[in-house]
Order: structure tokens, then C-alpha cells, then sequence
């Protein structure tokens, strides 16, 4: 009976399959959470009509909430109010937010509502406004007020991704968002841009300044920022003027016209008659070659052979 129930986040990959109990009652979870949080709730005790709504009575009692390395602005600069109505009746009182879900950050992240809303793919927490999976709404020891480094956190959801994995391409090790975008994108799995360009930001001639810079290096038109040297070493691709050629030998095509910017990429290994990265690499981990080679074999010629058999 499970199993006929769909995933609601296709994209994420879930620690048990979907078959499982335990897999499905983080939704559960999620669609109980928002029915009860459309009615008021009673709060244990009763608040003084004056008080109603005072930050300063309710952090006498929640303190804890902001004692964090980072405070929510709406906690620190505006109060409380922002985001709860309490109301007291004689001697009961309730307590409600002013709007549900992912509507009542928008109150405030406009720009995040209508980047969203004209992405061409979104994050399946958003579609449900579930902000509150990945973001603390009151105070974090992670910056964004994220509830966990974001490394982990993404892995909460998406632990097949480098497990048990020998070889770990650098930039997962390092942050998931230098080539994601956590809430939405134009292309496909929320990327930063298309495959070639994706890849060659970071193995184009931003290379040399990615490796040797002293200062911060600016990705993705100033939206992805890496700080001075974040990498040991970083692979250039010295490709010909049009970016077609030139990898892992001088004339050997890297990438199909077709391919350079596709906004939904095929598996890798599978490059359906186009060529990518994707066709010989694999983007996060793998256990066969530190080069993340598709076939998870150290030996090149083996991928070669593919195509030159």
C-alpha cells in the first residue's frame, strides 16, 4: 500500500526507499505541522493582556531560542510580533503566526518569493513552504541561520551522494552551493548554469586565479563567492577559442554545440550522442579514479573504448 504513495521531492534522495514507513513520515510530519498550525494555539500559561505580544516576556521564559551565534532580524530588530499574534481572553491565551508555511518569510524575502516564482526549477521543500526544514526561524550557530553546516545539511536529505565514496570532488567537500542553488534556478538539479559553463567557472581560466588569487574570486556573476585559495590544486582546461576542444588532448572534443547549455542534463555516462563532462566524469564522488572517471575504473582506457572501440 506504501509504495503506491509518490515521492514528493523526486530530486532528493531518501535514505530508505519510499516503500518504507519511516521514509514517508517526514511528510507526515510536514503536512500534520501545517494543518494544526492553521488554528491558534494554546499557550501553557496564560500572558498578561499587556504583555501580549512583548518580546521581552516572551524571551523570559524562550531565551534560548536566541542565545545563537547569529539572531533572526525579525527577533532582534523588530520583535516577537513579527511573525506571532498572541491573544489572551480572560485567563487563556493563544498563540498563531500571521500567515503559514513559506508565506510568512516572503513578508520579508520578497526577492526570494519572485526568484522562485519565475525559476524554471524549484527545490521540493519550497513547493511544499518548508522553509523551516533547512532554516531556524528564531537563531542558528550557522550562518543564514541554517540548522546545520550546510554540507550536512544537505546530506540530511541526499545522503547517497558521496557515501562511502574514496574520491570526493573538492567542492562537495567544501560547500554544496558553489554549484547549487539552494532555493532555485533556471537549470536543471538547481544549478548555477549550464553543464559547460558550470564546470568551466571553476576549470576555465578562472583557474589560475581560483588557485594562486590572495583575495575572494567571484563565481557565477558575483552570486557564488570562493575565498582566497580554497582548493590544493584545480585542474585548467586550455581549451581552443570556442571552448569546444582541447581535453584530456589538444583536438579531443569536450563539448557537442548542442550540450553547452542545456538546462536538463542527461545521467552521467549517458550523454544520449552529445558530448559533455558528463559523459566521462561523474560530478560528486566516485571509487574507482581520483579523475571521478564514469566507468569507476582507474584504467582510462577503459572509458575510451566506449567511443573508440
Amino acid at each position: 500500500m506504501w509504495g503506491a504513495i509518490p515521492n514528493p521531492f523526486p530530486s532528493a534522495r531518501l535514505r530508505r526507499p519510499i516503500g518504507h514507513l519511516p521514509s514517508l513520515l517526514p511528510l507526515f510530519l510536514l503536512v500534520s505541522f501545517a494543518a494544526a498550525s492553521q488554528q491558534p494555539k494554546a499557550h501553557p500559561v496564560a500572558i498578561d493582556e499587556k504583555d501580549a505580544g512583548s518580546t521581552e516576556a516572551c524571551l523570559s521564559c524562550h531565551e534560548g531560542l536566541v542565545k545563537t551565534k547569529v539572531v533572526h532580524p525579525a527577533v532582534k530588530d523588530v520583535g516577537c510580533a513579527a511573525c506571532h499574534e498572541v491573544k489572551t481572553d480572560g485567563t487563556s491565551t493563544t498563540i498563531s503566526l500571521l500567515a503559514q508555511g513559506s508565506e510568512l518569510c516572503f513578508v520579508c524575502h520578497e526577492e526570494i518569493k519572485n526568484r522562485i516564482a519565475t525559476a524554471k526549477v524549484k527545490h521540493g521543500l519550497l513547493e511544499v513552504g518548508a522553509c523551516t526544514d533547512c532554516h531556524d526561524p528564531h537563531g542558528s550557530n550557522q550562518e543564514r541561520l541554517l540548522k546545520e553546516p550546510v554540507k550536512a545539511l544537505c546530506e540530511s536529505c541526499h545522503a547517497d551522494v558521496v557515501a562511502e565514496k574514496k574520491y570526493i570532488h573538492r567542492p562537495v567537500e567544501t560547500s554544496c552551493v558553489l554549484c547549487h542553488d539552494a532555493h532555485a534556478s533556471d537549470f536543471s538539479k538547481h544549478l548555477h548554469a549550464g553543464l559547460n559553463n558550470l564546470c568551466l567557472e571553476c576549470h576555465g581560466p578562472k583557474a589560475l586565479s581560483i588557485a594562486r588569487g590572495e583575495g575572494p574570486v567571484a563565481l557565477f556573476n558575483g552570486h557564488v563567492s570562493l575565498p582566497a585559495k580554497p582548493f590544493e590544486q584545480i585542474r585548467w582546461l586550455r581549451l581552443d577559442s570556442e571552448g569546444k576542444r582541447g581535453h584530456p588532448f589538444p583536438n579531443h572534443p569536450v563539448f557537442s554545440s548542442s550540450a553547452a547549455n542545456h538546462t536538463v542534463f542527461p545521467s552521467p555516462g549517458d550523454s544520449k550522442g552529445e558530448i559533455n563532462c558528463l559523459s566521462c566524469h561523474l560530478p560528486h564522488a566516485a571509487n574507482g579514479s581520483p579523475d571521478l572517471l564514469v566507468t569507476e575504473k582507474a584504467d582510462s582506457s577503459v572509458l575510451c573504448v566506449r567511443c573508440h572501440g
